[in-house]
């Protein structure tokens, strides 16, 4: 990955890109599970103006991107409300996969967690995304499965957590 790449907290004039990164993301990692319309559905539903707004201005979260010349992927987490953990998500454009930016979003969250207080992140992904799951065992240990409904369908998901120390 070349040093080129800056990540920084995500502001209202990222979302548009942010949503496009997450769009490519998924028809890349989820084209032979879901169709068009769930994923559109998905989409419309996690990443709607209000939700992303509110995650750019929550004290208990923290929205970063991934940016070259574009937002080429982002890191969002949301601190839990009982105990010092977080739920995280990262996506990355697809062809970026494999540059080490994932990672390298993935370092910043820590950072801003440790600030918080945060001891430990964790995610679950779907057992059909294989890039996914790649990127979280590498850095993350897997500690569970559940069951995940999607659209009327139930599909197997890794659950993964990695302490922040």
């Amino acid at each position: 990955m070349g040093d080129d790449i800056a990540v920084r907290p995500a502001t209202a004039d990222d979302l548009a890109a942010l949503r496009g990164v997450a769009r490519r993301a998924w028809e890349a990692a989820y084209a032979d599970t879901f169709d068009p319309a769930t994923i559109d559905e998905l989409l419309e539903r996690g990443y709607a103006d209000e939700v992303l707004e509110e995650l750019v201005d929550a004290d208990n979260a923290a929205l970063l991107v991934a940016v070259d010349e574009d937002v080429i992927g982002y890191a969002g987490a949301v601190e839990a409300d009982e105990e010092p953990a977080a739920d995280l998500n990262v996506y990355v454009d697809p062809d970026r996969w494999g540059q080490g930016v994932g990672a390298q979003l993935l370092e910043a969250t820590r950072e801003r967690l440790a600030d918080s207080g945060v001891e430990r992140v964790s995610d679950y992904v779907l057992a059909e995304n294989e890039v996914g799951n790649a990127f979280y065992a590498a850095h993350f240990d897997r500690v569970d499965e559940r069951q995940v409904e999607i659209d009327g369908e139930t599909h197997d998901a890794n659950v993964y957590e990695a302490p922040l120390g």
